[in-house]
C-alpha cells in the first residue's frame, strides 16, 4: 500500500523543484548572447581656421562670408556691440570650402579680398585688411531716391561679363532716402538694383576714382 507523503517530504520535493528551476533560468541567462556593440558615431568633419587681421585705420563693424557653392551670405559673425578695431585680430572656425568675404567698416563702406579664401580642414587661412585702404580704393555709393526699398544690389567693372554677386546680406535693404556704400578698386562700374516687386533698374557705367566717392542715384530726378 502506498503511504501518503508527509509534510516534510512535500516541502523537500518543492525545494528540489524550485532549485532546478532557478538553476535552469540562470543557465539560460548565462547562455544569452552578448549585445552587439553600438556603432561609433560618425566623426564630425574637421574644421578650418580663418584668421582675420585689421591693419587698416578704421574699425570693422560687420563680418560676413559666403561659401561660393551657395548664393546666401551668412549673418554677422561679430557679436552685438563688438568691433574689430585697428590692429586687432579675430579667429573663426569654418567648414572647409572656398569663401567670399565681406567686411563693413565704421564709415559704411565694404571691403572684400580680391580673391576667394580657400579654407582647408585642419589648416589656417589668413585674410588681412590692408592699411589705409581708402588711399587706394574708391567709394561706390548707391543713393536710393525712389519711394521703394532696394532689396538687391549688384555691380561689377564694365569690362566684366556679369554684374557679380548680390551685395546685400539676407534681409538687408537700402530703404527709401537711404544710402549704402562699398569700397572698391578704381575703374568704371556698371550697377543694377532690384525692388520688392521684382522690377530692376540698371544704371549707366560711372568711374570710381581712388580716394573719391561716386554716387549712383536710383529713382528721383
Amino acid at each position: 500500500m502506498i503511504q501518503p507523503m508527509t509534510s516534510h517530504a512535500t516541502r523537500l520535493r518543492a525545494f528540489v523543484l524550485l532549485s532546478l528551476l532557478v538553476t535552469g533560468l540562470l543557465g539560460c541567462r548565462a547562455r544569452a548572447p552578448e549585445p552587439e556593440p553600438r556603432p561609433s558615431p560618425t566623426p564630425v568633419h574637421e574644421l578650418g581656421i580663418l584668421d582675420l587681421v585689421n591693419h587698416s585705420q578704421g574699425s570693422v563693424f560687420h563680418v560676413r562670408w559666403r561659401n561660393l557653392e551657395s548664393e546666401q551670405w551668412s549673418g554677422d559673425q561679430l557679436d552685438t556691440g563688438d568691433v574689430l578695431a585697428p590692429g586687432q585680430e579675430r579667429t573663426f572656425e569654418l567648414v572647409p570650402g572656398r569663401y567670399a568675404l565681406r567686411l563693413e567698416l565704421g564709415d559704411g563702406t565694404d571691403w572684400s579680398p580680391t580673391r576667394p579664401l580657400d579654407v582647408v580642414a585642419g589648416a589656417r587661412a589668413r585674410c588681412v585688411l590692408p592699411g589705409e585702404p581708402q588711399a587706394k580704393l574708391g567709394k561706390l555709393t548707391v543713393a536710393n531716391d525712389s519711394p521703394w526699398a532696394i532689396v538687391d544690389v549688384r555691380f561689377s567693372l564694365r569690362s566684366e561679363p556679369s554684374l557679380g554677386p548680390e551685395r546685400l546680406a539676407k534681409s538687408e535693404y537700402v530703404l527709401a532716402r537711404q544710402r549704402r556704400s562699398w569700397a572698391v578698386a578704381p575703374g568704371h562700374y556698371q550697377l543694377q538694383v532690384a525692388f520688392p516687386d521684382g522690377q530692376k533698374q540698371q544704371s549707366e557705367a560711372y568711374e570710381v576714382k581712388a580716394g573719391a566717392e561716386t554716387v549712383f542715384r536710383i529713382g528721383g530726378e
